[in-house]
């Protein structure tokens, strides 16, 4: 009997999780900017990788555009598998060579982190 409630009470938290997840993701897709256009002179072109499933994902950022907006694209992702062993995992953006990790609040912008015009990231 206990063992059941345990399990019933794991299922109704998971599920409050993942609709949290949701909500953030909705809140982070609401306060975005539009995607630039293609092949203007300030336009990134960023492709994620997810390691744990290999997915691709592709998005145009402003060269002046930091890091939170790297992290905030990958969170609207929610409905994405990213093969996160958990969901609500923590994660980590970073380029394979020269192996750099970038860091979401340091405010640096995507030409300083040398990922202008464009680039391949790791999530």
């Amino acid at each position: 009997m206990r063992e059941e409630e345990n399990k019933e009470e794991d299922e109704e938290l998971a599920k409050a999780i993942l609709f949290e997840r949701r909500e953030r993701a909705a809140t982070i897709i609401e306060d975005m900017v539009e995607e630039p256009e293609a092949g203007g002179a300030d336009v990134a072109e960023i492709v994620f990788r997810a390691q744990g499933t290999g997915k691709r994902f592709t998005r145009r950022f402003l060269k002046t555009d930091t890091t939170q907006m790297l992290y905030n694209y990958v969170r609207s992702l929610a409905d994405e598998d990213l093969g996160f062993d958990d969901e609500n995992s923590q994660f980590a953006i970073m380029q394979t060579f020269p192996k750099k990790v970038f860091g979401e609040e340091d405010g640096s912008t995507l030409e300083e982190l040398g990922v202008y015009p464009r680039a391949l990231l790791q999530i």
